[in-house]
């Protein structure tokens, strides 16, 4: 399961098709104004720096998906995934030159969970520098790949998709077409910072929660994003 899953650092391919939408929808514009207290990005990179390191085994962002899951009106046993790759991280440290997480002196957390028997991954992603080559946002151009791949998103929607994520305020949750994923923008100090909900679908494109619970669910965890 966990150790199959995709992931950004990993996806390098797609990031060369995907630049294009980036550049080309550069100049949509984004939300300034935020909701709740602005991160500073290098205190993610620090903590995905420790995870990557092995010193941490927990979720170095306080998630409380118990919590969040009650807000959105769901049931079941919350919590992190019992599996040895549930928390990860990409980060500059070791990583190729020419990797988005290196030229943006980013990170890449993924913290897994499960509500229920529904797998649900977050992944955080933040930026200290831009990336001419990354359009307006590089935590959100790095992390198209991602999307497209878990919301079965074709390029031909994939534009229209990125334009929405610019255009929306921080805090506020933007659902793919699929129902399945969610990326929410976090205020920032300086550089970008985002959150992606990913409820993992199965063979048949099927989620075991319902469709109308996923934003809700993604802007209660984005509101307890601190560090």
């Amino acid at each position: 399961m966990t150790a199959m899953r995709s992931r950004i650092g990993r996806m390098a391919a797609s990031a060369v098709v995907l630049g294009t939408v980036a550049v080309a929808s550069a100049g949509c514009g984004g939300g300034s104004s935020g909701a709740g207290k602005k991160l500073d990005p290098s205190g993610l990179v620090k903590l995905g720096d420790e995870v990557a390191a092995g010193k941490t085994t927990t979720c170095p962002v306080p998630y409380r998906m118990d919590k969040a899951a009650r807000s959105a009106g769901l049931t079941g046993h919350a919590a992190l995934m019992r599996d040895k790759d549930a928390v990860s991280a990409d980060t500059e440290k070791g990583a190729d030159p020419a990797a988005p997480v290196a030229k943006t002196h980013g990170v890449v957390v993924y913290c897994n969970y499960t509500i229920g028997a529904q797998e649900t991954d977050l992944t955080t992603v933040a930026t200290r520098t831009d990336d001419p080559a990354s359009g307006k946002d590089p935590a959100l151009s790095m992390t198209l790949p991602l999307i497209a791949s878990r919301a079965h998103l074709p390029s031909s929607q994939l534009e229209a998709y990125y334009a929405k994520c610019l255009a929306a305020k921080p805090g506020t949750p933007v659902l793919t077409p699929s129902g399945n994923v969610a990326v929410v923008t976090l205020p920032a100090t300086s550089g970008n910072i985002l959150l992606m909900v990913d409820v993992v679908d199965d063979d048949a494109g099927h989620i075991a929660l319902p469709a109308k619970s996923v934003a809700p669910l993604a802007r209660s965890l984005a509101e307890q994003a601190r560090w």
